[in-house]
């Protein structure tokens, strides 16, 4: 299967642009958070929308994903490209989806104010100004179930690493 790079929409009259930032401390290490976010496979399934996903055999950075949606009470899914580019401190994804749906996201980890380990997303979308406000609530609702998944998956790794020292 060969895939094709996201590009960024064009401009027109009812397309529209919005940035969605969120964050969250975890108790983690740095270098455990990067891990993760270097690692699609797990930042893809951690997202409680997916249902399925294949890497691009020919381009590693390119991914197929399947979303389930509920859409005025109708459930559908939706398969789209994103392509995965690893920053040094955290990772960019590039999603095109259905209907002219483009996301550019910026995960990062960081040092917060209060010396822990924080992980940020900034979200950019380019869309249809009326699927905007869907596509905005399912953005926040998926991605902050996301990042709590991603806590609860870094904690976990944390947990298992103090044990098995132990033993």
């Amino acid at each position: 299967m060969s895939l094709t790079a996201p590009r960024p929409s064009r401009k027109g009259l009812f397309r529209t642009r919005r940035v969605i930032r969120s964050s969250q401390v975890v108790n983690a290490s740095v270098p455990d958070a990067l891990r993760a976010l270097h690692d699609p496979p797990t930042m893809i399934k951690l997202n409680p929308l997916v249902i399925a996903h294949q890497q691009d055999d020919l381009d590693p950075s390119l991914w197929s994903i399947t979303d389930h949606l509920n859409f005025m009470c109708i459930h559908t899914t939706t398969v789209f490209t994103a392509k995965f580019t690893l920053a040094e401190d955290g990772c960019i994804t590039e999603t095109r989806a259905a209907a002219g749906v483009y996301l550019q996201n910026r995960w990062r980890v960081s040092i917060g104010p209060s010396g822990k380990c924080e992980i940020s997303e900034e979200v950019t979308l380019d869309t249809s100004i009326f699927l905007a406000g869907f596509v905005t609530k399912e953005i926040r609702k998926s991605h902050a179930e996301l990042l709590a998944a991603l806590a609860t998956h870094l904690e976990r790794r944390r947990r298992d690493t103090k044990d098995s020292a132990l033993l």
